[in-house]
């Protein structure tokens, strides 16, 4: 997204950043904050940020305008005023980590732990792993302004995912107008009608 919409406000995990195997202290809640504080200074430039659990994030400029992403799970919401490639590029000693060119917002279903339970090691545990398989996930986007009503929209579903909603997640029930149906139309069968009688004359001369 351009640089400008540089808020952030979420319904999830926070306000510090979590991750799976380090979350219990965060408490599930409403917080919002401007993208630049969303970055955490590691001495070693890193991933950071994130959150976790959350149902939905706002990216807005300071008028309100942007964008505002739900999806049919709790997932993970990244949100940096810097790429992963200027980033990557900061890991080299005496290289600036370059901001401010652009907003960055990452929806991911889920996110690997960290490990390093005492700094360094082990490795991350078997539960906070993500074993390599097929996985999907459903979110939409939709622009909303300062009048808009987040709460309303959060708790409305679209045909298109409401089959698949995870437990406790959506799943009212959308006004007849909304409601898109496919209708399946088959061809009506032929009417039986009895055969026609020919007749036949005869000419006298």
């Amino acid at each position: 997204m351009p640089a400008a919409f540089d808020q952030v406000s979420w319904y999830g995990r926070g306000p510090f950043e979590t991750y799976p195997d380090r979350k219990s202290s965060a408490r599930v809640g409403l917080y919002s904050g401007s993208v630049d504080e969303q970055h955490f200074p590691y001495i070693m430039a890193q991933e950071n940020g994130n959150k976790t659990d959350v149902r939905w994030v706002a990216v807005t400029n300071t008028d309100g305008l942007g964008l505002l992403a739900i999806s049919d799970s709790v997932f993970s919401v990244n949100v940096h005023n810097y790429t992963d490639a200027a980033l990557l590029a900061a890991k080299k000693p005496g290289t600036p980590l370059v901001k401010d060119s652009v907003t960055v917002v990452n929806l991911d279903l889920k996110q690997m732990g960290l490990g390093g339970d005492d700094s360094w090691s082990p490795r991350v545990h078997a539960p906070y792993q993500i074993p390599a398989q097929v996985y999907s996930y459903s979110f939409r986007l939709k622009p909303i302004d300062t009048a808009g009503d987040i709460p309303a929209v959060v708790h409305t579903s679209l045909p298109l995912i409401a089959q698949t909603m995870s437990p406790g997640v959506g799943g009212e029930a959308l006004p007849a107008d909304e409601v898109e149906e496919e209708a399946v139309v088959s061809p009506k069968p032929a009417a039986n009608r009895p055969p026609v009688k020919k007749k036949t004359y005869t000419k006298r001369r």
